[in-house]
């Protein structure tokens, strides 16, 4: 057994839910097909996903594509390997949350 006491804490983590939904459009949800779909990938880059390029993005179920998710020995760089990992991501076909994950990593 452990307490609260034997636990420390290290580094930073942030997850960014990509959805297949339009932000500009009170974030409906778009449908469509991946034309494109590539990952981001690195150090600190996490990307727990179940589509393909090519697959179809249906309406009958949550729009949710992925999970991105940055680690960073602290907050700052969880963020800057956010904003990174958000700009090497491609996806075409449909509308996604992508853009306005950077605009929230970037906000005071």
């Amino acid at each position: 057994s452990f307490t609260q006491d034997d636990l420390n804490i290290k580094g930073h983590a942030i997850e960014l839910r990509v959805y297949a939904e339009d932000p500009a459009n009170n974030f409906l949800p778009d449908i469509g097909t991946l034309k494109t779909y590539k990952t981001p990938k690195g150090i600190g880059v996490r990307v727990d996903d179940g589509f393909e390029q090519g697959m179809e993005i249906p309406i009958y179920y949550d729009p949710m594509i992925a999970k991105l998710v940055t680690y960073g020995k602290n907050r700052e760089e969880a963020i800057e390997r956010m904003l990174r990992a958000i700009a090497e991501y491609q996806i075409s076909g449909i509308e996604t949350t992508l853009p306005f994950g950077s605009f929230v990593m970037q906000h005071e």
